[in-house]
C-alpha cells in the first residue's frame, strides 16, 4: 500500500483573480521542481464547496522515507530560489499538509484507468470524508471495496482512498469521479440501484461530501 500525501493550499485575499493567478504560476514553477524532485502529484484540484480560494494535491509514495527524500530536495530547491516568482506576486498562501495510508481496495490500477479512460468529457469529482466508529471499520471497509468494485463501468470510479494517519481516529477518505449528472444524482442519493452505499452510510457517524475541479496541471481530469 502506497503512502498518500495531500496538501492544501488556501490562498488570500481570497479574490477569484488572486487564486488564478496563484494557479498560473504554481503550475509554472512549483510543479515542475515537485516533479525533478520525486513528489508523484497524481491529482490537483480547486475546491468548488467548502472554503474557497483553496486547491488540493494528492501525491503517492512507497514510504515515509521516500517523503522525506522528495521532501529534502524540493526545499533545497526553494532556498535556491526556484519558487521566487510565487512570492513576488504579494499573496498570503498557507500550506496543510496530511498523510494517509492507502486503503487495500484503492489500488494504483484504478488510477492508471481513469488517466487512460478520459473520453474527453468533463468530470466532476467527489471528496468523501467519513467517520466510521471503532468497532465498524472492518464491515464499512469490507462494503466500500465492495462498492468500488459495483460501480465501476458506471460513470463513477474510484479514483483513491486513504486514511488520515493522524487525528481522530475512523476517518476514510474517497475521491469520486463522476461521469454525468444522472450518475452523480445515484450515487449521491443512495439510490436503489445502489443498496450497498445505503448499507454504508448506516453504518456511518457523519461524512461530508465536497465538489472538486480539476487544475491545469493535473494528470488527472
Amino acid at each position: 500500500m502506497s503512502v498518500i500525501v495531500e496538501v492544501v493550499h488556501t490562498v488570500s485575499p481570497g479574490t477569484a483573480a488572486n487564486f488564478e493567478k496563484y494557479v498560473e504560476v504554481y503550475g509554472e514553477v512549483c510543479i515542475p521542481l515537485m516533479d525533478e524532485c520525486g513528489m508523484n502529484v497524481a491529482a490537483a484540484f480547486r475546491w468548488c464547496t467548502g472554503q474557497m480560494n483553496r486547491d488540493l494535491l494528492i501525491a503517492a509514495y512507497e514510504s515515509t522515507g521516500a517523503i522525506a527524500e522528495a521532501s529534502a530536495k524540493i526545499v533545497d530547491g526553494v532556498n535556491k530560489g526556484r519558487i521566487d516568482k510565487l512570492r513576488t506576486l504579494g499573496l498570503d498562501i498557507e500550506e496543510c499538509v496530511h498523510q494517509g495510508q492507502t486503503l487495500p481496495y484503492a489500488n494504483a490500477e484504478r488510477l492508471v484507468e481513469l488517466r487512460n479512460g478520459n473520453s474527453g468529457t468533463p468530470r466532476r469529482y467527489l471528496y468523501s470524508m467519513q467517520k466510521v466508529p471503532l468497532g465498524k471499520v472492518a464491515e464499512a471497509m469490507d462494503i466500500q471495496s465492495k462498492l468500488a468494485d459495483a460501480l465501476a463501468g458506471t460513470g463513477v470510479e474510484l479514483v483513491t482512498a486513504y486514511a488520515p494517519t493522524s487525528g481522530e481516529r475512523g476517518r476514510f477518505i474517497h475521491i469520486w469521479a463522476v461521469e454525468d449528472e444522472a450518475s452523480e444524482l445515484a450515487f449521491r442519493s443512495a439510490a436503489e440501484q445502489l443498496p450497498a452505499l445505503a448499507e454504508l452510510r448506516g453504518l456511518l457517524d457523519w461524512e461530508t461530501l465536497d465538489y472538486l475541479e480539476p487544475l491545469s496541471y493535473s494528470r488527472l481530469q
